[in-house]
């Protein structure tokens, strides 16, 4: 009978340690899941500090010519560093969920070094057009507004990311271009461009008369103000 009670005593007292260990178990994991949920939400509130700061940045030169380099260089900006914020952002994020789950982040690194190594050949595209992106805007050979030729396609510049152009062309069709493959491009943003006006002619009009009144409209447009504006010589060049 004493032996019997000794194990009931045993049985409850295991009983009571394994519900303790319960409780600690779910009160763990809930202060875990809290701290998670913590640096999600303090990752996405730097997100929207950093977005918020951009279109301020970009409000001020809102107003300004499509062309003018401040307000490209501004908006060229804005888009690289909303775009290194991510990385760099969700980056720490991620170091930091890891080790509020206990996970020891060192093994996780030099697995992750090793497998950078595998991959590296793999990514060789990759790293490529990042560097070309950085040097594309350190150079200032490309903004956002910039009127660009490439691979005999014209467009806009819309969007410059780290490795990434978005060209908007003339009928709506969104071209999306590594930077690695901008190795030879025109941009006529930069410096003037001419621009040439073919006008057709049948074969009865006299060529004379009709170069005359073609002069005298294109000396007449010169003197708009628009024509002031942007012409870097005297008068448009009617020949034939």
């Amino acid at each position: 009978m004493l032996a019997l009670l000794q194990n009931t005593d045993s049985l409850l007292a295991a009983l009571q340690d394994s519900e303790v260990l319960e409780t600690d178990f779910w009160f763990d994991l809930g202060m875990r899941a809290i701290r998670v949920a913590a640096i999600v939400l303090l990752a996405l509130l730097v997100l929207g500090i950093v977005a918020r700061l951009k279109r301020r940045w970009i409000k001020r030169v809102q107003d300004l010519p499509t062309l003018d380099k401040k307000r490209q260089r501004v908006l060229t900006v804005a888009d690289l560093v909303g775009s290194i914020a991510k990385y760099v952002v969700w980056g720490i994020a991620l170091i930091m969920i890891l080790d509020a789950l206990s996970l020891n982040i060192g093994p996780l690194l030099a697995g992750a070094g090793i497998a950078g190594l595998a991959i590296g050949f793999g990514a060789q595209t990759l790293v490529k057009d990042v560097i070309s992106g950085l040097f594309l805007l350190f150079d200032d050979t490309l903004g956002v507004g910039d009127l660009i030729t490439h691979n005999g396609e014209a467009g806009t510049v819309e969007y410059m990311g780290l490795r990434l152009l978005k060209v908007r062309k003339f009928d709506g069709e969104l071209l999306m271009i590594p930077a690695g493959e901008l190795r030879t491009f025109g941009n006529k943003s930069i410096g003037y461009m001419r621009v040439v006006v073919n006008v057709g002619l049948s074969y009865e009009q006299n060529v004379n008369e009709a170069l005359a009144a073609l002069d005298a409209v294109a000396q007449e447009w010169a003197q708009t103000e628009e024509a002031q504006r942007i012409m870097l010589e005297d008068a448009p060049l009617v020949q034939a």
